[in-house]
């Protein structure tokens, strides 16, 4: 998965850096056994020699990484490593600044927090729950509405 900036809103199938003329501001790999080798090798050195500002990699299983959350910053042109922070649960934190968000791991994947209005951004099943109730709170309240608006039956 990658972020980039500034650049018009439409779909695309591919991301072609040629016709973009930019690349990615940050880069997530999600590494396994099979890739961990070129996400730290091969790629590292692609995503640096393009520019990408950032690189994070995330071992999901927390089996391939150590630790599972790794992080490059590009300065003067060369990756600088970032340093996890470990949390008192034993998972552990890196800060993006392109992003201005901090990434945790959990046991169940990678949190991303919002120290701008302090708090985690919602994980798909979450934001869903959030429309589910958004939902019913407006269905409720238009029958409460069409109660007021009913004639009086007196």
């Amino acid at each position: 998965m990658f972020v980039v900036f500034d650049l018009p809103d439409h779909p695309r199938r591919t991301y072609k850096l040629w016709e973009e003329g930019k690349p990615p501001s940050v880069v997530f790999e999600l590494t396994s056994k099979s890739t961990r080798n070129q996400d730290l090798k091969e790629k590292r050195w692609l995503y640096e020699s393009l520019g990408v500002r950032e690189y994070f990699l995330f071992d999901p299983l927390h089996e391939y990484l150590e630790p599972p959350l790794q992080g490059f910053r590009l300065l003067e042109g060369y990756y600088t490593p970032l340093k996890p922070e470990t949390l008192p649960d034993g998972e552990y934190a890196l800060y993006s600044e392109t992003l201005n968000l901090r990434l945790e791991t959990t046991p169940d994947g990678l949190r991303l927090w919002d120290p701008a209005i302090e708090t985690y951004l919602l994980t798909p099943a979450e934001e869903a729950e959030v429309r589910r109730q958004a939902k019913a709170e407006i269905t409720r309240l238009q029958a409460l509405l069409a109660q007021y608006k009913a004639p009086d039956k007196q």
